[in-house]
């Protein structure tokens, strides 16, 4: 598999770009939940009243309590004047109902537009005359405004949660990118790993061919009576320690390409055994820009710090939030309307409608708490906090300059291991080759060669390990700089809802 091809399934498969992903829709949805403040509502009620209340004398008198009432008690009682020996019950059974549609504005206001219906039927309408209808229907539809002109006020106080939950989600969009990124830098420096062991284990096989075609040498001398048996063992006892240190490094192999396929593979194929033979080759170079472009990148282009500065606006709105709600309450309320009565539902509406009854109002109403130490010191401690993400921002810029230093000073380090090591291997090779044609010469020994050939392995084995060493400061450089998805050519495709990282196609 080539890298392009891990990358790709990682890409498709990794359960943690998966789930970061799925932040991004939590989000997204608490944004829609902040937005629903201002969907308009519909609200209604209804109620049934049965109502027996016993009357005072005024209360009496009010509700039609007069003069045939009081000759009924004069003659049952023989007095010229009324006496009253109970109290009246004034019966109500009404049905009360009510439907209003409610809307908030961003600025703040509040509006309402209803109707509401009652229909009366009580002791008084039920005697015509005095009562005109039985039931009554009495009406009244208006609008009703309420603008907060102080807490409340503004889209500064109203759109403030909306705001920071659109913030919420460009600050998971910013960590599922950062996730993608980490995922992808980690799939490259297992890859290159993967590379070193694969062609680690051939490095083995090479050391086994040599210790072999020894042995078998030695045994022809051994034959010829040009060298001791003991020679012939030392090196038949070479060979097997060479395929021991082959078996190590293809347990090696085997480890780390297991570990690479974690990061893509899926538990619905968990019954299905891959082993990865890399494609590609480790890069012999790295390209390496000067110090001020790469820290200018990263500050530009780092998630984290990205994410800082988002925080910082969400402290900003919550300062502003808190600043506003430490303020009291003055609205201004204003509703005008229309009532009508009949002896319908709809010749009440018609009434109405027909301007019987107009009604208008204007006036504030305030709340002021004698104590504003809790308000206040909800405005201060979110005005701490943005100083604290403030400070945050900072503190990641410092961060992101040491951590580029760190990196910088790794591949210096490892550009001249890779040459110490080269040049290692070089000189081991050739003074490998000597010894054997010493040994040929007769004029070394067995053992010698043999601590040249490891010498010579082991140089080998440490070139390949500082090679994937200064591939993978590589991929730490990206990561540190922000570009890990750029210089990879993986564009993110999708919407608010859901996104998805796409590798570029493979030349």
């Amino acid at each position: 598999m080539s890298l392009h091809q891990v990358v790709a399934l990682a890409l498709e498969n990794n359960h943690d770009i998966a789930v970061q992903n799925l932040n991004k829709v939590i989000e997204l949805e608490r944004a829609n939940i902040a937005r629903a403040v201002f969907d308009p509502k519909l609200e209604g009620a209804y109620a049934y009243q049965y109502i027996d209340t016993p009357q005072n004398a005024q209360d009496f008198v009010a509700t039609g309590g007069g003069a045939a009432t009081s000759e009924v008690i004069a003659s049952q009682t023989g007095l010229s004047s009324p006496i009253l020996r109970e109290p009246t019950i004034f019966e109500q059974r009404n049905h009360v109902g009510k439907l209003a549609l409610v809307q908030k504005a961003p600025w703040g206001a509040t509006f309402e537009l209803g109707s509401s219906l009652r229909v009366l039927d009580n002791t008084l309408n039920r005697n015509q005359p005095p009562g005109i209808f039985h039931p009554e229907y009495e009406t009244f539809t208006g609008l009703t405004v309420t603008q907060p002109l102080l807490k409340d006020f503004g889209a500064t106080a109203n759109l403030a949660e909306l705001r920071i939950a659109k913030s919420n989600m460009r600050v998971a969009d910013l960590e599922w990118r950062s996730r993608t990124a980490a995922t992808v830098g980690n799939v490259m420096k297992l890859y290159y790993d993967v590379i070193f062991t694969y062609e680690n284990m051939a490095v083995q096989s090479d050391a086994i061919e040599l210790a072999e075609k020894l042995h078998s040498d030695n045994k022809k001398r051994a034959e010829q009576g040009v060298i001791q048996p003991n020679d012939v063992l030392a090196a038949e006892a070479a060979v097997y320690e060479r395929k021991e240190g082959a078996l190590l490094a293809e347990t090696q192999y085997i480890e780390r390409q297991n570990t690479l396929q974690t990061l893509f593979k899926k538990g619905t194929d968990a019954g299905t055994s891959v082993r990865i033979r890399p494609a590609d080759r480790l890069k012999d170079s790295v390209t390496v820009p000067s110090r001020a472009e790469l820290l200018g990148k990263a500050t530009g282009a780092r998630y984290d710090i990205l994410q800082a500065m988002e925080i910082v606006d969400q402290r900003r709105h919550q300062s502003l939030l808190a600043d506003n709600q430490s303020r009291p309450r003055f609205d201004l309320i204003a509703s005008a309307g229309v009532h009508g009565l009949a002896g319908s539902t709809g010749r009440s509406y018609d009434e109405a409608a027909d301007g019987q009854g107009p009604e208008w109002t204007v006036g504030v109403t305030f709340s002021v708490p004698l104590g504003f130490n809790r308000m206040r010191s909800q405005a201060r401690l979110a005005a701490h906090q943005e100083t604290q993400a403030i400070i945050d921002v900072d503190r990641v810029k410092a961060q992101i300059s040491l951590e580029l230093d760190t990196v910088l000073s790794r591949i210096d380090m490892d550009r001249q291991r890779l040459a110490s090591a080269r040049k290692s291997r070089e000189v081991a090779q050739q003074t490998m080759e000597g010894e054997v044609k010493r040994l040929n010469e007769g004029v070394s020994t067995s053992y010698q060669v043999l601590q040249y050939q490891k010498e010579y392995s082991q140089t080998r084995s440490r070139e390949l390990a500082a090679l994937a060493d200064l591939n993978k400061d590589q991929v730490d450089l990206w990561l540190v700089t922000g570009q890990m998805l750029e210089r990879q050519g993986i564009v993110v495709e999708g919407d608010d809802k859901e996104s998805r990282a796409v590798p570029a196609p493979q030349k």
